[in-house]
């Protein structure tokens, strides 16, 4: 993510991903408006029942590979400021906090939680 669209300092911010042309990496915007996303990682302890036990933002690589799910937070702003509208809340985006703004644009955090897919075979590779 970056905290502009088009041109540096126009203040939209924008999910971007980067693409390698060339010899050189090269930022391709997205989606604008995208202000931050989190994930959080869903870890299947010891009993390898392929539920998450408990929920790690920062996971060892031990942990990931034991990861079934994910937790996708994604915090969205109104591309221009809204008129009369005061933004004074607090986001939670899993275990991150984002701090009210206190600016005229309105946000919205959507989430959803994702299974992995192959962990199941992945699991059962490592029991062999």
């Amino acid at each position: 993510m970056r905290p502009w669209a088009v041109t540096a300092g126009d203040g939209i911010p924008t999910l971007v991903r980067e693409v390698l042309r060339g010899n050189d990496m090269q930022a391709e915007p997205l989606v604008e408006g995208i202000e931050s996303i989190q994930v959080e990682w869903g870890i299947d302890g010891a009993d390898a029942d392929l539920v998450p036990d408990y929920y790690d933002d920062e996971p060892g690589t031990a942990e990931l590979s034991a990861a079934v799910t994910a937790r996708i937070y994604v915090l969205v702003r109104s591309l221009e400021p809204v008129t009369g509208y005061l933004n004074d809340k607090t986001y939670r985006l899993g275990s991150k906090t984002i701090a009210a703004t206190n600016d005229a644009y309105y946000r919205r955090v959507y989430a959803t939680t994702v299974q992995l897919r192959n962990a199941e075979k992945f699991k059962m590779q490592a029991l062999d």
